[in-house]
């Protein structure tokens, strides 16, 4: 194997790792195999017959022009139960479910279990909370474009969805189209469209300071979000690599005035290739550490969480069962709302925390695979 034939494609510091090449290699030639770092980076064999193709499919080497935007209409889910539950007003369970309903696939991110993030098709709606909570990290696309290539040939519907705002849903419109796979502006869906929903229908006309990332402040301003730097009527709190003390700073003097405290998730860490890092819920403690005021938290695990679930399934919450990693948002959400919290020991959660929680889980097994015989 060799790293980067430099007459086909870009040296490394250029290199997004985006995968476009090895996806479209039409002789699986390109390898994606993480450095010393753990960013994936392509790696070609000797299987490559300097076709090109890599290079033409490159976004570093192939410049296009920007397509304009199609039509895009607002909505939300006309259950009341659902939108209180949501970030966006409750469209992305009524999208997602629609297309499986019509015999279509989700694909998105979502973690295995040794805590790597990898694409996956969802056929099922009981698979959909494995696409749900904030991978801000780089994924193993693995064949999901070849696989959704299949489908589409099929003449299956595929809703692409994901929680990483760093990127506008147009760059991911441009990326797939590059790998072969025509999607549309209304293919895409991700946590910042999620939010702008739930802030026109629950919040219209409200300002709002936020702490985001550039991608995620480009989209509410582009959905007419009023974001201000002076006196807010919310500050909304999500996952935030840009964030600086000034901002932070700001953000409590706001809170302090009256405005109102929103996040996006409690989740305290983000795993990533090498450690974890903090998370909304880690920002909003230190707010909460200033300012003394808790946000109101949507997702796990408010109980609102589990009556959306219940409205769902049709089945009462004694019957149903949340599993996951993490005590105080998976386990919590079940054990807490008269469901059933079930935890596998293959995330964050440790034994001494899991022998020092306030709570005791329903059940405990070493990992998703160790229930397989219970199902």
């Amino acid at each position: 194997m060799t790293d980067y034939p430099t007459s086909l494609l870009p040296d490394r510091g250029r290199c997004t790792g985006c995968g476009a090449c090895a996806s479209g290699c039409p002789k699986g030639a390109i390898h994606m195999l993480p450095d010393r770092e753990g960013f994936l980076y392509p790696t070609v064999t000797d299987a490559c017959i300097q076709c090109g193709h890599c290079a033409h499919i490159c976004p570093v080497l192939k410049q296009r022009e920007p397509r304009p935007e199609p039509a895009v209409f607002a909505a939300w889910n006309p259950d009341a139960a659902v939108r209180q539950t949501s970030t966006a007003g409750g469209v992305f369970p009524l999208l997602a479910e629609y297309i499986l309903d019509e015999g279509g696939v989700v694909f998105g991110a979502a973690l295995d279990q040794e805590l790597r993030v990898r694409h996956i098709a969802v056929k099922d709606k009981a698979e959909l909370p494995r696409l749900q909570g904030a991978k801000p990290v780089q994924s193993d696309l693995g064949d999901s474009f070849r696989r959704v290539r299949h489908y589409l040939d099929q003449g299956r519907r595929v809703l692409f969805f994901t929680n990483n705002t760093s990127r506008s849903p147009m760059e991911y419109v441009e990326r797939l189209t590059r790998m072969g796979i025509p999607v549309t502006r209304g293919d895409i869906l991700t946590a910042g469209d999620v939010t702008v929903h739930y802030l026109k229908t629950c919040r219209p006309g409200k300002s709002v300071c936020l702490l985001g990332v550039p991608a995620l402040r480009q989209s509410f301003l582009e959905a007419g979000i009023p974001l201000t730097e002076t006196q807010p009527d919310l500050v909304v709190v999500g996952f935030d690599k840009t964030l600086t003390y000034e901002r932070l700073e700001r953000a409590c003097t706001y809170l302090r005035r009256g405005a109102e405290f929103l996040a996006t998730h409690p989740d305290i860490n983000c795993p990533t290739e090498a450690e974890p890092i903090p998370d909304c819920g880690a920002i909003c403690a230190a707010i909460t550490a200033s300012t003394g005021l808790t946000p109101h938290a949507l997702g796990k695990p408010a109980p609102e969480t589990v009556a959306l679930v219940e409205a769902i399934s049709g089945l009462p919450r004694e019957a149903i069962a949340f599993v996951g990693d993490r005590l105080y948002t998976d386990v919590a959400c079940g054990t807490k709302n008269g469901a059933i919290g079930i935890l596998v020991m293959t995330g964050e959660t440790t034994p001494e925390m899991l022998s020092e929680s306030s709570f005791t889980p329903d059940a405990v097994f070493p990992s998703l695979g160790a229930m397989a015989p219970l199902l």
